[in-house]
């Protein structure tokens, strides 16, 4: 459990390093790929745990942990907070397809968390502060993205439900 541990101090430690602003130029700095690099190895280090509970746990924080970089290093950008929401909603309909492709329903629930997160900055964050045609444009293409994921998510739907016996 040693490496647990570990693994909450770095992680307190990163969260404290996420929430500093961008040195630089966004994306291509130092610290945003070293910050990726940690990412990526979180996600490694979540196939070598044996306990698969820990070993989703992992994934979460990983996966946050993308979102908040996504978030730090678009969110600096001008109208970054139009990028950071088709980002994001690019990301939780990837994760929302796969897991409708794998039939894995933890993935379909991590994109479809994500799609709500979206909807919820939309109404909130972005109404208030993106200019008018990226508020368009960000409203149109998230609505005929929902519209599309809707048609298909009933033709991809064929989660396996655990079966209650009696």
């Amino acid at each position: 459990f040693a490496a647990i541990w570990l693994f909450v101090g770095i992680g307190i430690w990163f969260v404290t390093r996420l929430a500093e602003g961008v040195d630089g130029d966004p994306i291509f700095n130092l610290q945003a790929l070293t910050d990726l690099a940690i990412i990526s190895l979180a996600v490694y280090s979540s196939t070598h745990i044996n306990l698969k509970q820990v070993s989703k746990i992992y994934i979460l924080v990983a996966y946050l942990a993308l979102l908040a970089w996504f978030l730090r290093e678009l969110g600096s950008l001008p109208d970054g907070n139009g990028l950071v929401s088709i980002t994001w909603g690019l990301t939780g309909s990837i994760l929302l397809w796969v897991g409708l492709r794998r039939s894995q329903l933890d993935i379909f629930k991590a994109g479809f968390a994500t799609l709500v997160l979206v909807a919820i900055k939309l109404l909130i964050v972005d109404l208030a502060s993106l200019n008018v045609i990226w508020r368009i444009l960000v409203f149109m293409g998230f609505g005929g993205a929902f519209l599309f994921l809707s048609y298909w998510v009933k033709d991809l739907w064929n989660m396996k439900t655990p079966s209650k016996t009696t």
